[in-house]
Parts: structure tokens; C-alpha cells; sequence
């Protein structure tokens, strides 16, 4: 009960400040082997996705370790240009990078993944 109380107190004190808070929304967090095997129970959802991301041949693919076989395709149209950008340079073909990706599974069949709404570096 004292944390709760104490974490009002501080966020009352920042806005009062008025020192903007960052809110992160609740979306659910799910491990790559857990987005593989359950796909279909996961269409339509908004989640975030955590691993290795590689910019490869015009696409994003997201893995658990930089050379594994199994990756989560990710469609990052709806993403700002600067996270495109720092996409292009961070992952591209020749190396990978830790990221996180906020976005909403598609419900494509054909198009198995993710639709990006946001990528975290």
C-alpha cells in the first residue's frame, strides 16, 4: 500500500510540475515461439514483439538469436520515417539489431506477422 501511495505522490508532484509523463499503453507481450504457435488465437490483436530484427530484401523479419531460421515478418509501412530510417541503418542487410515492436497481428492469411505501429531501438 506505502509503494502505491508513494507513486501517486510522485506523479502528482510531476504533473503538478507540469513534466510531461511518458504512458505506456498495456499491450501484451508476447515471445516470438509464442507468436508462431499461436497465430491464429493472436489476429487482430494489438501485442508487442521483442527480438533480432533484420532489414532484409525490402522486408523486416524479427528472430529470437541474429542467425536463426524462424522469423516473424513485419510489415513497417505505418511506421514514422525516422524509425524507418534508424531501421535502414541500425539492421540492415549485414547485421541485426535488438528491437521491439508495437503493432497489431494481421489477420491476412496470406500475410502471417505483424503490422508495425511503432518500433522501440
Amino acid at each position: 500500500m506505502a509503494n502505491l501511495l508513494h507513486r501517486f505522490c510522485l506523479l502528482s508532484l510531476l504533473l503538478c510540475l507540469g513534466i510531461p509523463i511518458a504512458v505506456h499503453s498495456a499491450e501484451r507481450l508476447i515471445l516470438i515461439d509464442d507468436f508462431m504457435l499461436g497465430y491464429a488465437s493472436l489476429k487482430g490483436e494489438r501485442i508487442e514483439i521483442r527480438g533480432w530484427g533484420r532489414h532484409e530484401g525490402g522486408k523486416l523479419v524479427l528472430k529470437n538469436a541474429p542467425m536463426d531460421i524462424k522469423a516473424v515478418n513485419i510489415d513497417y509501412t505505418n511506421v514514422s520515417q525516422n524509425q524507418r530510417m534508424q531501421l535502414l541503418k541500425s539492421c540492415g542487410n549485414f547485421s541485426s539489431c535488438k528491437i521491439s515492436v508495437i503493432g497489431k497481428v494481421s489477420d491476412d492469411i496470406s500475410k502471417p506477422g505483424i503490422l508495425a505501429e511503432q518500433i522501440v531501438f
